[in-house]
């Protein structure tokens, strides 16, 4: 089996060539996938030269189908071998086979909705500023003790906590905490190895305990669809937070983000810090205490996979107020914004192009899916012995701008 692309402005060409069989078909698949996660999104297969398809290479190419059609992607075949398009037919697959005289329309209709937005670029990364609907400005509530929320598609959040309606059901068990969109998740520390989530539904609304943290409500202003310039491969979530706050247009901005990611440094609770004694908690961030409370990732870890993200992000220290208490420096670069990032990693799920809705968009990143991993995000500037900072392919994030000094 051959396999060689053309990419035009409308759309990558697969050219296949052999016999799409058992041996060959996880060749294509694997060939397939790393063309979705390069942002190919409008893929057509050249099969005319494929004189045999198995029930293998069957499944790969409806395997595609679905996984670009849910992000109103587009992928289709043409032309095809008379053996592929019988094949196709018996099996009940045509609506892959498209006529090459239908081409320029299937191309057409596949960009169609991809609504206009505002090009954006810095340094770090390039993009498209769409303008939200208006609502509600964002509200901020930082948490300083044991408290009692639920989480509607209207809020989002970060810190530290656990599902369950009182501080006695979630004792022993607090951890990284995130919910926007109507679901919310959280680490355990009671020794269970994935995150555990609720996800809205019908009367179901997220409920959790949080004892530290930031809570906000209200209506983001702006979606910024990210990717690296074309000179960089990925971009750091400094940069992103830069771009953010640019994009947001004053000293501090919330976002939910929902991105591609090429690595994360952080790190997560262990234990639930409200089992540590007085004494304790004043020591249990020094050496040697601190590697019984925390866990760091030693390197980038969740390569190629999605995390939903949720941040409170600030130009500085001055423009924090009480909220300085919850944000730190990103990384160590002089003009590093400050921020308190959480990260909840799902496995990979391309991203839908052009404008596209919250809600929707984190209730399908659960959708047959668990969480592998939430972390609370940190830079380390180590040179060449730090892992450095969490960074991303590319995504969508969700923003406004805040005030923090109220």
């Amino acid at each position: 089996m051959d396999i060689a692309t053309e990419k035009t402005s409308e759309q990558l060409i697969a050219r296949l060539r052999g016999r799409l069989d058992a041996a060959w078909s996880p060749a294509v698949r694997d060939a397939l996938t790393g063309y979705i996660k390069a942002g190919e999104h409008r893929i057509r297969l050249d099969m005319a030269a494929v004189d045999y398809i198995s029930s293998t290479g069957l499944r790969v190419l409806l395997s595609t189908f679905k996984q670009l059609k849910a992000v109103n992607g587009s992928f289709f075949i043409s032309p095809a071998s008379s053996s592929v398009s019988d094949t196709l037919t018996l099996a009940g697959m045509d609506m892959l086979l498209v006529p090459m005289r239908d081409v320029e329309n299937v191309s057409a209709r596949a960009a169609v909705g991809a609504q206009s937005g505002q090009p954006f670029a810095d340094a770090a990364l390039r993009g498209v500023v769409f303008s939200l609907p208006p609502g509600a400005p964002i509200s901020l509530r930082l948490v300083e003790a044991a408290t009692s929320l639920s989480f509607s598609q209207a809020s989002f959040a970060l810190g530290v906590g656990a599902l369950g309606s009182t501080d006695a059901d979630c004792e022993g068990r607090r951890g990284e905490f995130i919910a926007a969109g109507g679901c919310a998740a959280y680490q355990p520390t009671d020794g269970a190895n994935r995150p555990d989530f609720i996800v809205s539904e019908g009367a179901l609304v997220p409920r959790a305990n949080l004892v530290s943290g930031i809570v906000g409500t209200g209506a983001f202003t702006r979606l910024l669809r990210f990717e690296p310039q074309l000179d960089a491969r990925t971009v750091a979530l400094s940069s992103l937070a830069d771009a953010v706050l640019k994009i947001a247009g004053g000293d501090a901005a919330a976002f939910v983000a929902v991105a591609e990611v090429a690595g994360l440094v952080g790190a997560a609770l262990r234990r639930d810090p409200c089992l540590a004694s007085a004494q304790h908690t004043a020591s249990y961030f020094s050496f040697p205490e601190i590697r019984d409370w925390l866990s760091f990732t030693g390197e980038r870890s969740f390569r190629e996979t999605t995390a939903l993200l949720v941040g409170v992000v600030s130009k500085a220290a001055g423009s924090a107020g009480s909220y300085s208490v919850q944000l730190r420096p990103l990384f160590s670069a002089p003009v590093a914004p400050l921020g308190h990032v959480h990260a909840l990693v799902v496995p990979y799920r391309p991203l839908q192009k052009g404008m596209m809705d919250l809600a929707p968009m984190v209730a399908a990143l659960f959708d047959g899916a668990s969480p592998q991993g939430l972390l609370h995000l940190l830079g380390d500037p180590r040179g060449a012995c730090g892992a450095g900072e969490s960074d991303f392919s590319r995504g969508a994030v969700w923003l406004a701008p805040v005030d923090l000094t109220r």
